[in-house]
């Protein structure tokens, strides 16, 4: 770890940026009210059944009405059904999301009841029900703290792969304010994004700078790629990555090679057991989810310009990035290799997303490649290093923050105009708020 920070005067620029970045997720609470909603909510049901029920029975979290006044409201008040949600076969009160997330939350979720609890000693009165404002806005602190740590990390990894410190600085935080991670890294934060960029940048660093063929290091990799898993499905493609850097090293030493891969795969496993079990609790069968029931196929290329999800339509820096791909990899002989595994990675990704459609939602941008962002940032890295022969360090970071403020410009209009939720104080889907004043309408 001193390796990796050796001095925090060294990383400034990301504290300042850590800071605006609470104030805009503070200022949106601000006005909405809370920071729980949409697929938020379905994280928080873990959080509050794990740490106040102890048990796996989601009810009562999915009667819990999400706005300021109920969340900060005692004694609660409920929904008289539940709602967002389903019940399964089985009669049980479905999450169709995993529970990585909210595994990556709970050490906040933990500190927020920690600071109740001793402001209540000395008789502030702070509300312990698990909804309250104190525990939003400390776990949404601990997401923007992931966020940020992914970014650093990638920095580090860029750097040591070759790329000037400056050029990799400029590039990480040019990908962080013209990308969506600008977006679910200070606005909406109660989300898997932030995780997954942390998990990912942990794993592209052990891959590429720390790469060992040891058993040690393979566990380690089992138990990345199980808890990027649970965090989001999708990054079951990990194992891609893995294999093409495996058997490239490996492969005159075949029987190494399989024992390590068998070693992976089983400590891969035993971490995303427990959410095999849990859908079998939930469903009835080992692998079978709600989560895809709702999923259908869609255009190829839907997930890269949809006029609402687009990666390319909401981040033209990305569509550039991804257009000189081929001539950064002929350009740079020695990222040849690396170049080809991320395009394979992003293809792969491009063709999962249109199989399940799970890219569409009330979502800003690209969401769903964002574990494509150290591949991003990197190829963008050399690109910026290749052209700072030619022109100067000061027009290429105007050039930065041409795309940093068209993105910011965008997400203004997502929020005033396109975003699918209340516009009011409630913040969360218009679906659910529509569904809780009817049945608060029919209650009364």
């Amino acid at each position: 770890m001193r390796a990796l920070f050796p001095s925090i005067k060294k990383y400034w620029i990301y504290l300042v940026l850590f800071v605006f970045s609470v104030v805009i997720f503070l200022i949106h609470y601000s006005i909405a009210g809370q920071a729980v909603y949409g697929d938020g909510i379905d994280y928080w049901a873990y959080l509050h059944t794990w740490y106040f029920d102890h048990d796996m029975d989601f009810t009562n979290e999915y009667e819990h009405i999400y706005n300021h006044e109920f969340n900060n409201a005692h004694p609660e008040s409920k929904s008289p059904v539940i709602v967002k949600t389903n019940v399964t076969k089985l009669g049980k009160t479905d999450d169709i999301h995993p529970y990585g997330t909210a595994l990556f939350f709970l050490p906040f979720f933990m500190i927020a009841d920690g600071i109740v609890v001793i402001a209540n000693l000395f008789h502030i009165g702070l509300l312990r029900n698990g909804y309250s404002d104190t525990y939003q806005i400390i776990v949404g602190m601990g997401s923007i703290i992931y966020t940020f740590l992914g970014l650093v990390i990638m920095e580090y990894t860029c750097v040591k792969l070759g790329v000037g410190e400056k050029i990799a600085r400029l590039s990480t935080l040019t990908l962080f304010g013209a990308s969506t991670l600008l977006y679910y890294g200070s606005f909406d934060v109660i989300n898997s994004h932030g995780i997954s960029l942390f998990l990912l940048s942990v794993f592209w660093y052990l891959l590429f700078i720390r790469a060992s063929y040891s058993i040690r290091r393979f566990a380690a990799y089992g138990v990345l790629m199980g808890l990027a898993f649970v965090v989001r499905l999708q990054e079951a493609l990990l194992a891609v990555p893995l294999t093409l850097v495996s058997v490239r090293a490996l492969w005159p030493n075949f029987p190494k090679l399989v024992k390590l891969c068998v070693v992976t795969g089983i400590v891969g496993l035993l971490v995303v057991f427990p959410l095999f079990y849990q859908w079998h609790v939930l469903y009835g069968g080992w692998l079978h989810s709600s989560y895809f029931d709702g999923f259908a196929p869609t255009p190829l290329v839907g997930s890269l310009f949809d006029a609402q999800n687009g990666l390319f339509t909401k981040t033209p820096l990305i569509f550039l990035i991804v257009m000189v791909t081929p001539i950064v990899a002929l350009c740079a002989k020695k990222y040849r290799f690396l170049m080809g595994v991320f395009s394979l990675f992003f293809v792969l990704q491009v063709v999962l997303l249109a199989r399940h459609g799970g890219w569409i939602g009330a979502a800003y941008g690209g969401r769903m490649y964002i574990n494509c962002t150290f591949a991003f940032v990197l190829i963008f890295a050399l690109l910026l290093e290749r052209s700072q022969k030619g022109i100067s360090y000061r027009l290429l970071r105007y050039f930065c923050v041409f795309f940093i403020v068209y993105n910011m410009m965008s997400i203004g209009d997502f929020v005033l105009f396109e975003k699918m939720a209340s516009g009011n104080k409630i913040g969360s889907e218009s679906i659910t708020k529509v569904k809780i004043e009817r049945l608060l309408h029919f209650q009364y």
